[in-house]
């Protein structure tokens, strides 16, 4: 102990310093997994919110503005979109569509507004489509109505005439693009690699170590239960040995 001048005790104000706790290999791979999964399972649970948001809001499943659709019809085969295969689709403003550029499109027509001719000025047709049908076709011709607003005159590359509807410009869901990182990600994350590696995969993992720490946590009672028991049983045998002593 430290003495003043005075020949009195000092009392030393320094704190012991704290000894630091080296994490185990089990909760290092805790941490490690928790770094990698759950950003994983974020962004799934993200992209899955997302595509039923925009199919409740807008009709069709939607991220960033991209749309997948799957061809059900061979009308665009020769344009290299046979049955079964699938077209990327970024929504853009009625002014970039132009003749030639593949559209998807609610196939729908107002009654009351079915021609560009027949629409005044003041009138447009409803915002509200009958989003039932979609239809991937190619623009081959624009017509602009009194509003100055766009309808699209469409046709399947193999078909052998125009389709029957003008497509008033709020009915087009977007045009067909080929690149770009949210395409990219949206082949991925669509694909069966996709789905085992952002879904199937990190909850299994997490399946997995949830049940090991029950395991470890059911062996570590039972083995307290039965720690506990044979305490008892010791104390049990003492104080029967105790008593026999004394008589």
């Amino acid at each position: 102990m430290k003495m003043n001048e005075q020949g009195l005790p000092v009392l030393s104000m320094e704190k012991p310093k704290k000894e630091k706790k080296k994490l185990s290999p089990k909760q290092i791979i805790n941490i490690i997994l928790d770094v990698i999964l759950f950003p994983i399972l974020i962004f799934a649970a993200f992209f899955s919110l997302s595509l039923l948001i925009t199919r409740a809001t807008k009709g069709v499943p939607m991220v960033f503005g991209y749309a997948m659709i799957n061809i059900v019809s061979g009308s665009m085969q020769d344009a290299g979109f046979p049955i079964g295969s699938t077209a990327f689709i970024k929504a853009s403003s009625a002014e970039d569509y132009e003749v030639g550029d593949y559209i998807a499109f609610f196939d729908y027509v107002d009654p009351n507004c079915s021609k560009p001719p027949t629409v005044a000025n003041g009138v447009k047709p409803t915002s509200d489509p009958n989003t039932t049908r979609i239809v991937f076709h190619e623009i081959v011709q624009v017509e602009i109505d009194a509003n100055g607003e766009r309808w699209f005159h469409t046709k399947g590359t193999n078909n052998a005439s125009e389709d029957l509807n003008i497509i008033y410009q709020s009915y087009v869901i977007g045009q067909h693009t080929e690149g770009g990182f949210v395409v990219s990600v949206m082949s991925f994350v669509t694909s069966i690699t996709g789905i085992m590696v952002m879904i199937v995969l990190p909850c299994t993992i997490i399946l997995f170590r949830d049940c090991f720490e029950l395991i470890n946590i059911a062996f570590a009672y039972h083995d307290e239960r039965k720690k506990k028991k044979a305490e008892k049983l010791a104390s049990t045998s003492e104080n029967g040995e105790g008593v026999e002593k004394k008589d």
